[in-house]
């Protein structure tokens, strides 16, 4: 199992009030009630990132892919995707360009534990992550994000 993967079993095992998630400002801005899509074909990864981000205030969902990512933005606005690099099918990059050229109004996070970040940026990404990602570094890109877009 990867580094990340064990952090992520870990951590999920031991969300409770003792939890470091739960030791960070869970809150977001007040008033705003952010949408996320979580994109990773890794079940565990995403799990893990759907729980962070309901543990800090946002509603979030999930997809495993681009493709399953393509179909559920067309059926709901998201003000944010978190997506990976390296997944079958279509990659994290060729995600972030369709979403940029479809929706320019929704802000693209990356994360990846290659480095990828100037593959992402040319697809329009607003933030590159290095995986295994620091969720508080997570949380504070996804308030920026937030700000940008008001």
């Amino acid at each position: 199992m990867e580094f990340f993967e064990l952090n992520a079993m870990n951590a999920m095992n031991s969300i409770n009030s003792t939890n470091p998630i739960n030791s960070m400002n869970p809150k977001p801005f007040v008033g705003i009630k952010m949408m996320i899509l979580v994109v990773d074909d890794d079940k565990l990864v995403r799990d893990f990132l759907l729980t962070a981000m309901r543990t800090f205030g946002w509603q979030a969902e999930g997809a495993e892919d681009g493709f399953e990512a393509l179909k559920i933005l067309k059926e709901k606005q998201y003000e944010l995707v978190i997506t990976d690099g390296e997944m079958p099918g279509m990659t994290g990059q060729e995600l972030t360009r369709t979403i940029k050229e479809t929706y320019p109004q929704t802000c693209v996070i990356a994360l990846s534990a290659l480095d990828l970040e100037q593959e992402f940026k040319a697809a329009g990404a607003d933030k590159f992550l290095r995986k295994p990602v620091n969720l508080e570094e997570l949380r504070l890109a996804i308030d920026q994000s937030s700000r940008a877009e008001r």
